[in-house]
């Protein structure tokens, strides 16, 4: 009789980790451990080989009950490391899975040859929602040889490969200076980081460089240092650096010639205040590079017309040793020492 009374009791609430709303349970498992930085090979999280512990730990309680999937396995997925196989396969081609594609954010590339390049646009255009996208082309064959074919191979180049791609929801990129055409088919493009080695660089004799993309991403100069025998680095926006990233210019060696684009300032063809500090810091980067080329041979100039206007640019000469200048705008006051009239003429 016991037996069947207890078998007819309603059962007590539960107090367990599933009885919690759905909300409550996306933000206890939101606070697991984060997974470490990957290394210069980068694995693919859902590969049996890799064990990175929140990944890991989501994916096991993916496991347990429908419920928990849909919550864990979005978390698991919104960020992806992926490698090149030396199979010739996609070592994470279960990414390209409809249903894991739309919740990844954030993802790694390893890619060190190009027959990894149609399968990586293909792998980009089933993330829909990515916003971070790092392309590192570091792998067994070395950094001189990434994004290349074989010679039995026909030839292709990344651009190539993604002429036709287009990723919107591309928000912050970090390339590889050689994967730098990836940009172009990035157009909401916010933040941009590209780095490489002096080792890698194949334009031993560049002397002139010019194009309008440091206006937007002033921070990206320096990808010039890459180019050692660089003279002239092209217009700045001003309203975009700082002096601390021109003062990092003074690594090119034979850097003569650094040129500012300002605009007219309060409606005239003259420098702002912040730009004279800029074309200060220019003048001083100057003195130090480029040791063998004399003081008169190395300018600093600023843009100050309107796109479109035809103004010749103010040029400002680089002095071997930067001259006392005296901030007074009156004739003569407690700190000058000397005047061009006395008080007995008054």
């Amino acid at each position: 009789m016991a037996r069947a009374k207890s078998r007819t009791t309603t059962p007590s609430p539960s107090s367990g980790l599933l009885a919690l709303t759905d909300e409550l349970l996306l933000e206890v498992v939101s606070h697991l451990e984060r997974d470490p930085s990957p290394s210069s090979h980068y694995g693919v999280f859902f590969e049996s080989r890799q064990q990175y512990g929140r990944t890991k730990a989501l994916l096991a309680l993916a496991q347990t009950c429908g419920r928990l999937r849909g919550l864990c396995l979005k978390l698991a997925v919104q960020h992806v490391r992926m490698d090149w196989s030396g199979r010739g396969i996609w070592s994470g081609r279960m990414a390209l899975h409809p249903d894991i594609g739309p919740h990844v954010r954030t993802a790694d590339f390893d890619l060190p040859c190009e027959p990894a390049l149609p399968e990586f646009a293909a792998c980009l255009a089933s993330f829909p929602l990515l916003h971070t996208l790092t392309v590192s082309p570091i792998g067994s064959q070395g950094p001189l040889r990434c994004f290349r074919y074989p010679m039995s191979q026909p030839p292709h180049s990344l651009s190539d490969i993604l002429h036709d791609h287009t990723f919107k929801s591309i928000q912050t990129l970090n390339l590889h200076f050689r994967a730098f055409s990836l940009v172009r088919c990035c157009p909401n493009v916010e933040r941009l980081g590209l780095y490489g080695e002096w080792r890698e660089n194949y334009a031993t004799k560049l002397r002139a460089f010019r194009c309008n993309f440091f206006k937007n991403f002033p921070r990206s100069i320096l990808v010039l240092q890459f180019f050692s025998v660089l003279e002239e680095i092209p217009d700045i926006d001003v309203q975009n650096v700082t002096p601390d990233l021109v003062q990092e210019l003074e690594v090119m060696e034979s850097l003569c010639r650094i040129t500012f684009h300002q605009g007219p300032w309060m409606g005239q063809h003259q420098l702002g205040l912040g730009t004279l500090q800029l074309v200060q810091t220019a003048k001083d980067v100057l003195r130090r590079t480029a040791p063998g080329v004399s003081p008169k041979d190395k300018v600093v100039l600023v843009n100050v017309g309107d796109e479109g206007e035809e103004v010749p640019p103010l040029v400002f000469a680089v002095d071997a040793e930067e001259k006392a200048r005296s901030v007074c705008s009156v004739d003569r006051c407690t700190v000058c020492a000397e005047s061009e009239w006395h008080w007995d003429g008054l």
